[in-house]
């Protein structure tokens, strides 16, 4: 069994009283390619402009946000298709799940924790919606059929035969 290596190289890293100390953001990478960079000599005076890469995982980790809250939106509106919400849940964790491992395998950028806690808010709307939406998929069939089992008794008032056939026309799958 292997373990993984750490996120930067123990050249990066500074050692302090024993403690490895991750190495400063990574601002010295350019954060866009060459073709766009404007030549020193056209540039202003202010000085080279201040780079905060957003780093590997960030981009995975607003998806995985944003389909774990579509998944919650599914659950929330679709009443007995509610589990058609598994699919987008079970991509909010898929995709969180790869953020965190593209923001361990790669340098600390300015944003590396908002990378983090969205990621892991979209594993966390995932795996919350899955029971959610197998519980709203039974309380919409409950309601259905207690709805039509109402619509009978109501339409066929005092005749019981003819609600007992009603219910179980109506109910049967």
């Amino acid at each position: 069994m292997s373990t993984q290596p750490p996120a930067f190289s123990q050249s990066q890293a500074t050692v302090g009283a024993g403690v490895l100390v991750p190495p400063a953001f990574d601002h010295a990478t350019p954060g866009e390619p060459a073709q766009y960079r404007v030549p020193q000599e056209y540039r202003r005076p202010y000085g080279e402009a201040v780079r905060d890469k957003r780093g590997r995982g960030y981009y995975q980790a607003v998806m995985a946000l944003s389909v774990g809250i579509a998944s919650w939106l599914v659950v929330l509106m679709a009443g007995v298709f509610a589990l058609l919400a598994l699919i987008p849940a079970v991509g909010a964790i898929v995709l969180g799940t790869k953020a965190l491992r593209a923001r361990k395998r790669n340098p600390r950028t300015g944003l590396h924790g908002q990378t983090a806690g969205l990621a892991w808010g979209g594993i966390a709307l995932g795996v919350t919606c899955i029971p959610m939406a197998v519980f709203f998929y039974f309380m919409a069939s409950w309601f259905l059929n207690g709805a039509e089992t109402a619509n009978c008794e109501i339409t066929h008032a005092g005749d019981e035969e003819a609600i007992a056939r009603c219910i179980e026309s109506n109910t049967s799958y």
